[in-house]
């Protein structure tokens, strides 16, 4: 990725294809570029808490 990216959320759709297909050892970098961008994390739902955050973690 072009330094021009980081930073910018149009660098998302670049990446979503990346976290499909990376290897294990690069899931984490990838994932973690993407919460910075966008300021969401998947693993951690907005809004969710017990049963319904459980669910969306092992979801995701």
């Amino acid at each position: 990725m072009s330094k021009g990216l980081m930073g910018d959320p149009a660098a998302v759709p670049h990446l979503l294809p990346w976290l499909a297909e990376s290897s294990e050892e690069r899931v984490y970098d990838v994932h973690h570029a993407l919460v910075r961008l966008t300021g969401r994390d998947a693993l951690r739902p907005d809004g969710a808490s017990g049963a319904a955050y459980v669910a969306a973690v092992r979801a995701a």
